[in-house]
């Protein structure tokens, strides 16, 4: 069982209600919003030698669309399939949230993991929700994890992702640092 909650700051500007997402220039009807958000998933299933298949549920916070000032809660299936050898190379297909740090950004999704000892590296392209409306935009995301443990079952998980640019960005880019345990 994978159980995972992730928090993150988001600020939004707003767009006027009357759905031309054109700002004016002296800001009238606009404001710009910062609200903590969370995401949180739970999923199970089994795998075996070759194959494994998991089932499940995440939650996250967004804003319903783009003229919304309170936020709203989303609730989505995940489900994703395995093959390969599981303690060696291995593939996956899914939707949802293959990792902690896109449960506010679900998707579609195919990953590739692969264990050397006792490191595993995990790499994930997809086309996920990017907000800050709650399905209103998406884009591609690709997402590099290394697993490492410092001690028997547990330890640092160190990631990053790269991702089509939002706004006027050049890239977007986001690192993360956390902790994988085995329970």
């Amino acid at each position: 069982m994978i159980v995972g909650a992730a928090v993150e700051r988001e600020t939004v500007d707003v767009r006027p209600s009357d759905g031309t997402g054109s700002l004016s220039a002296n800001g009238a009807g606009h404001g710009r919003l910062n609200a903590v958000q969370g995401g949180a998933g739970l999923r199970g299933g089994y795998d075996w030698q070759y194959f494994g298949v998991q089932l499940g549920m995440q939650a996250w916070s967004a804003w319903g669309d783009y003229t919304d000032r309170k936020l709203t809660s989303f609730l989505l299936p995940q489900a994703e399939l395995r093959g390969g050898a599981q303690h060696h190379l291995w593939f996956s297909a899914g939707f949802g949230s293959p990792l902690v740090t896109t449960y506010r950004r679900p998707g579609a999704y195919l990953g590739a993991g692969l264990k050397l000892d006792l490191h595993e590296f995990n790499a994930f392209l997809g086309s996920y929700r990017a907000g800050p409306a709650g399905f209103d935009d998406g884009t591609t995301r690709f997402d590099l994890v290394w697993k490492f443990p410092a001690f028997h079952g547990w330890g640092p998980r160190l990631g990053g992702s790269l991702s089509d640019p939002h706004e006027s960005s050049a890239i977007d880019w986001e690192a993360s640092l956390g902790v994988a345990a085995l329970l």
